[in-house]
């Protein structure tokens, strides 16, 4: 079985997701697709104003502690919330869905007008085959993405793109909200 060096490859997405996402101070936040709450919790360290952690699972919702990050548990595909959010962070949630284009649109609806959304999914290239590949030995398919698929995507969802950057087999993004 495939063995993963995680926290070296997330050590450096979280530098690059961190300086992406900017001061968020005072700021409302969503963490959608937020998993086990890693980056909730980073993020809820640097003192937004309010921090929601949105996922489609009870159970990874479960492990976040922190009393301060406010859980939704939804579907990101059929996500409604009465909410408006002025930066987001979308980080390994994609290559999970059956519908990026729907999430990408759903997380554009919860964002203010000009919202900072920062993303991050894995490019299809030969370490994104290797992720794949490790979650395929736990019956786990997930999607990689070719940067013109991305950009296609992020236009159809009506998000500009910023910056971007790559590590390894993550592809990074800092967009705009183009309304």
């Amino acid at each position: 079985s495939i063995s993963f060096p995680w926290n070296l490859i997330r050590k450096k997405e979280k530098e690059i997701i961190i300086s992406f996402l900017g001061n968020i101070r005072n700021l409302k936040i969503a963490d959608v697709g937020c998993g086990s709450g890693y980056y909730s919790r980073v993020i809820n360290k640097k003192k937004p104003k309010e921090i929601y952690a949105i996922d489609n699972s009870a159970e990874m919702l479960n492990q976040i502690k922190e009393k301060k990050i406010k859980k939704i548990k939804q579907n990101t595909e059929d996500l409604i919330i009465n909410k408006r959010f002025d930066k987001l962070i979308c980080a390994g949630l994609l290559e999970f869905n059956t519908n990026p284009l729907k999430t990408l649109k759903n997380i554009n609806k919860i964002s203010k007008k000009k919202a900072i959304l920062v993303l991050l999914c894995p490019k299809n290239n030969f370490f994104g085959r290797l992720y794949r590949k490790f979650h395929l030995n736990n019956n786990i398919k997930i999607k990689l993405f070719s940067p013109l698929e991305i950009k296609k995507l992020l236009k159809k969802s009506k998000w500009d793109i910023l910056k971007r950057d790559e590590f390894l087999f993550s592809m990074i993004f800092k967009l705009r909200k183009n309304d």
